[in-house]
């Protein structure tokens, strides 16, 4: 498995589709970067905390309170991820 700081911007949405279909028990056909939570998938703010646990567990992350409330679609999600693993990086 790649290390975390070397995941491009699609191989993040990968996993994030897997986490929605596995823990949402929605479909990835349905599933795309424009993908809102709420409207699309109907999740609510307590499934967006659960969400990140499971992208924080299985990307190696911990994600800041701020960082969760910016994750409303997948591709904000994606963009936090990605700024995340970038700025984790230059730190270490």
């Amino acid at each position: 498995m790649k290390a975390a700081a070397a995941l491009s911007s699609q191989e993040i949405f990968s996993r994030v589709v897997a986490i929605l279909v596995r823990e949402f028990d929605v479909s990835a056909d349905e599933i795309t970067m424009q993908t809102n939570l709420e409207s699309d998938l109907d999740l609510d703010s307590l499934d967006a905390v659960a969400l990140a646990s499971w992208v924080e567990e299985d990307l190696g992350l911990a994600l800041s309170d701020d960082e969760i409330e910016q994750m409303r679609s997948v591709d904000q999600i994606v963009a936090v991820i990605s700024a995340r693993l970038r700025a984790d990086e230059k730190a270490s």
